[in-house]
């Protein structure tokens, strides 16, 4: 998250205009203690001194934040007890570091030099003084605001949290206890990831886990939460073969007395999906098997049950068409069940995983909203392997408008390819092309049916021998779903 720049001079002038045209120019001037001219010019967008500032706010009861930055009511009776007396404190602060600045401390030299000192003491003094008071203030509504923050990061209102982590970002300043820093840096890295800012989250969830990793163990919940962030942040960004590694280190450093508890099973319940997901289902399905039940979390439960469903379909132990029907009903489970329809590339079970990607059993989270390009792209891809040539391609048309350049292209032009082949055409170049798109993805998470896909179209197109491995290692490893549409030689390899 990005600081806010300062509000220009002209805004800050706007306001000081609001304020005197509630109380008119000569009140202003007069409560002050300024010129009428100076007063007039601040008016205007000449430089304000702080000192006017300050008098504002007391005399007139500004609320420094609006006068500032335009945040909240204009009056600061319109402002919490707590949050008044803090911004009161402030401009306290602020005066003694003034008066600090204001020494002239090159007089030390000379022969008034003790009482120079015992004046800069005395403000140093006041200035901790005050610091604490700030600080007293600043951390019930600090604490306050981080419930709020997290409490909408949990529901999936990424607007919401933006707002109140920018509060945050102000309150924190304030606070002299180290821990609200560190809560502010979880806030932040669980909202660049609902943001999808990989490279941001993955920064701030290392930052995160340098300090506890340093000490050789992890032996309290919080330390396994943080080691779950940054297993999953790993994921996304691609490098899944290093979450993977992290999450089983993670697993092996924890102390024995948090190994029952509920964030050891939930790391334990994603380094095994990664497991499902980088060749080795077996050892996913058992580590899902063994972790869901111990996650009390209701929606964390939910997604267990998903990723537990997903790799016995991929393993041929679930059709794909009863995953739909079975299970709970949200967003991610329809756009990874619409993954595998297209595939399989058959009409009627890829027309089921639309139906119940656009049925209302889904409620839809906002968050979610830039992934309907796999609902658009499973449209036309139906469209094509029902031989709807002109449906198809107006799709695909409309696909490149809206979607293209918005993050997913590799995904697009594997699809593209699997309609192109539907319908019977020369798709070397667009293979070309997802190929190109594919390597550039690298730096973020692919889906383990959109890579099978993809090395299932390098086979068709190139003979690919680094495709025929990786899917014959998928194949070895038990996952029966990826021999739909294989050559003979591979489809039935492994068998047994």
């Amino acid at each position: 998250m990005q600081n806010r720049k300062q509000d220009a001079p002209g805004e800050v002038a706007a306001r000081i205009t609001r304020v005197i045209e509630q109380h008119t120019l000569s009140a202003v001037a007069a409560r002050t203690g300024t010129p009428l001219a100076n007063v007039h010019r601040y008016s205007r967008g000449a430089k304000v001194p702080a000192d006017f500032c300050a008098r504002l706010v007391r005399e007139f009861k500004v609320n420094p934040a609006w006068l500032l930055n335009g945040e909240g009511a204009i009056s600061t009776a319109d402002v919490a007890d707590g949050t008044r007396r803090m911004a009161g404190d402030l401009l306290e602060l602020v005066e003694a570091m003034n008066a600090v600045t204001q020494m002239r401390l090159g007089a030390l030299t000379g022969k008034h030099h003790l009482k120079v000192l015992r004046e800069l003491d005395d403000a140093l003094r006041r200035y901790d003084n005050l610091r604490q008071r700030l600080d007293a203030h600043a951390m019930p509504i600090f604490r306050k605001l981080a419930t709020d923050a997290q409490t909408a990061l949990n529901r999936l209102d990424v607007e919401r949290a933006g707002q109140l982590l920018r509060a945050i970002e102000q309150v924190v300043r304030l606070c002299r206890d180290t821990s609200a820093e560190d809560i502010q840096l979880g806030l932040r890295s669980h909202y660049a990831v609902l943001t999808r800012d990989r490279e941001l989250a993955l920064r701030l969830q290392q930052q995160m886990f340098r300090a506890p990793m340093a000490q050789g163990r992890i032996d309290t919940e919080a330390m396994c939460e943080q080691a779950t962030r940054l297993v999953i942040t790993l994921s996304d960004a691609g490098r899944e073969g290093d979450a993977l590694r992290l999450g089983e280190a993670a697993m092996l450093l924890a102390h024995p007395d948090i190994r029952g508890s509920a964030a050891f099973a939930m790391l334990n319940m994603m380094t095994a999906n990664l497991m499902v997901h980088t060749g080795r289902l077996h050892d996913g399905l058992a580590g899902l098997q063994r972790s869901i039940p111990r996650v009390p979390d209701a929606s964390r439960r939910r997604a267990g049950r998903h990723m537990l469903t997903m790799a016995l379909v991929y393993g041929g132990l679930m059709l794909p068409s009863q995953a739909i029907d079975s299970g709970d009903d949200y967003d991610v489970k329809a756009f990874d069940l619409l993954c595998v329809a297209m595939y399989v590339a058959e009409p009627g079970l890829l027309r089921k995983a639309l139906d119940y990607r656009q049925s209302g059993r889904i409620e839809r989270a906002d968050v979610y909203r830039p992934w309907d390009f796999f609902t658009d792209c499973a449209g036309a891809l139906l469209h094509a392997l029902s031989a709807q040539r002109k449906q198809a391609d107006s799709a695909w048309r409309a696909i490149e408008r809206k979607w293209l350049g918005a993050g997913h292209d590799a995904e697009i032009m594997v699809w593209r390819v699997q309609s192109d082949l539907a319908l019977g055409r020369d798709a070397a170049k667009a293979h070309a092309q997802a190929s190109r798109l594919v390597q550039q993805a690298a730096t973020r998470k692919l889906g383990l049916a959109h890579r099978a896909t993809h090395w299932r179209n390098s086979l068709v197109f190139a003979g690919s021998a680094e495709a025929r491995a990786a899917l014959q290692h998928y194949l070895d490893a038990g996952y029966e779903l990826f021999r739909h549409g294989l050559p003979p030689d591979l489809s039935g390899a492994g068998r047994g």
